[in-house]
């Protein structure tokens, strides 16, 4: 599906710490399902400016869904890194052009749609679904494997 940013959401929300903790849960995962995530989660290293989930999503054929951050990210240090003037009170073309390379690479991974079939219960069951507080999610977490 190349959908690298419901990939970021769901490996960030395993990576937090009160599912973290749970070792003997983990220890019940299979090893192969271990190893997958282990290496899902090693492409999402934020090291080297994420370089790996860069080179994912460049070659990416559409369509795809990129993790935003990274484009968040470059469009911040572009802006901040760059003046909007030149010497001389001339407009700054080449900031102008690395940012629009930032949103044409944002346009061009919207312009294949998916092709999904609407499943209307599901559909209902993700937008009614309520996000835990981090206090509950530990509640929870040592509910599973007390200290």
């Amino acid at each position: 599906m190349k959908n690298y940013l419901t990939m970021m959401a769901v490996l960030s929300g395993l990576q937090h710490s009160s599912i973290m903790r749970l070792k003997k849960t983990y220890d019940k995962v299979d090893k192969k399902v271990m190893r997958s995530h282990n290496e899902l989660c090693d492409l999402i290293t934020p090291g080297k400016n994420f370089r790996d989930l860069r080179a994912l999503q460049d070659n990416a054929v559409p369509p795809s869904l990129p993790y935003i951050g990274i484009f968040m990210a470059d469009l911040t240090f572009i802006d901040t890194g760059n003046d909007n003037l030149l010497p001389g009170g001339l407009i700054n073309f080449s900031k102008c052009r690395l940012i629009y390379s930032q949103i044409r690479q944002i346009l061009a991974a919207q312009n294949t749609p998916y092709n999904f079939e609407v499943i209307l219960s599901l559909e209902e069951s993700l937008t009614k679904m309520h996000v835990l507080s981090p206090d509950i999610l530990g509640e929870m977490s040592l509910q599973r494997e007390p200290r």
